[in-house]
C-alpha cells in the first residue's frame, strides 16, 4: 500500500507534483487515458484500493504554516493494513501559536481528488461543518515525458 500527504503550501516541493504522481498511477491502472473506453472513476477506485493521497491545506514542509498541520496518519494506514478499512478523511488541528493545547480550527483531510467544503452553517473553525467533495477537475498542466509522469 502506498500513502501520502502533501502540504499545498510546501515552499520546497510543489504539490502539483505530488499529484501528478498520483494521476500518473491512476493513468498506469487504466492503461494510459488516451486508451478508448477509459472509465476514470473505475481505475481511480482501482487505484485507491492501494494508493491514498492526502493534500493538507495550508501546511508547510512537513509542518508548520497557517492551515491545519497536527495529524495522526499511522493510526488510519494501520487500520487499513490490519482490517482493510481505507480511510476516506484524516482530521487534522490548527493550534493556536502551533502549540497544544489549545486548538484554534480542525479540517477534514479529503482523500484526493476530494476537498473539504464549508457546509454553509455552524464555525469554520469545525471539521464537522465540512463534507469531502470532488474537486471540480483543473487544469492540470503535465511535465513533458522526459521530465517526470
Amino acid at each position: 500500500m502506498t500513502w501520502g500527504s502533501c502540504p499545498w503550501s510546501d515552499p520546497l516541493i510543489p504539490s502539483q507534483s505530488s499529484i501528478n504522481y498520483f494521476n500518473a498511477l491512476v493513468e498506469n491502472d487504466g492503461g494510459g487515458f488516451q486508451r478508448v473506453g477509459f472509465d476514470r472513476d473505475a481505475t481511480l477506485s482501482k487505484t485507491q484500493s492501494y494508493a491514498r493521497l492526502f493534500m493538507v491545506p495550508g501546511m508547510f514542509h512537513c509542518s508548520g504554516g497557517p492551515g491545519p498541520n497536527v495529524f495522526d496518519a499511522l493510526t488510519p494506514l494501520v487500520t487499513w493494513v490490519e482490517k482493510g478499512t481505507a480511510p476516506e478523511t484524516i482530521i487534522a488541528t490548527k493550534f493556536v501559536n502551533n502549540t497544544p493545547p489549545a486548538v484554534e480550527m480542525t479540517r477534514p483531510l479529503c482523500v484526493f481528488p476530494k476537498v473539504a467544503k464549508y457546509n454553509g452553517s455552524g464555525s469554520t473553525s469545525l471539521a464537522q461543518n465540512f463534507s469531502c467533495v470532488t474537486d471540480e477537475r483543473d487544469f492540470n498542466q503535465t511535465p513533458a515525458p522526459q521530465f517526470g509522469p
